[in-house]
C-alpha cells in the first residue's frame, strides 16, 4: 500500500473518529444540562455548529482532493479554529447565565 493510500485511510478514519468525539459530547452536555432553556440553548448550537461542520467539511475536501485553491484550505482552518476558544466560553458563559437565571 503506498503512501497516499495510508494518507487517504487516516484522513477518513480520523474524521470519522472526530465525529463520534463530538457527537458523543454534545449527548454528554446535553443529558448534563438543567433544564429546559439550556437544552433549548444546546440545540441551537448544535444546529448551527452542524451546519458550520458540513461546510467547513465540504471546504477542506474540495481542497484536499484540488477542486479548490490550496489558500482556501488556510483560510478555512483559520476561520474554523482560530475562534473556537472563545466560542466554547461564550457557551459555557451563557449556559451558567441560563442556569443562575431559572434558579433565581
Amino acid at each position: 500500500m503506498d503512501g497516499a493510500t495510508m494518507g487517504l485511510i487516516g484522513g477518513i478514519a480520523g474524521t470519522l473518529i472526530g465525529i463520534a468525539g463530538a457527537v458523543y459530547g454534545c449527548r454528554s452536555s446535553y443529558r448534563n444540562a438543567e433544564d429546559g432553556a439550556q437544552r433549548a440553548f444546546l440545540r441551537r448550537v448544535y444546529l448551527w455548529g452542524g451546519l458550520a461542520a458540513v461546510v467547513f467539511l465540504a471546504l477542506i475536501a474540495a481542497t484536499s482532493t484540488g477542486f479548490l485553491p490550496r489558500w482556501v484550505y488556510w483560510l478555512t482552518m483559520a476561520a474554523a479554529l482560530l475562534p473556537l476558544p472563545f466560542e466554547a466560553r461564550w457557551i459555557n458563559r451563557r449556559l451558567a447565565e441560563l442556569s443562575t437565571t431559572v434558579s433565581e
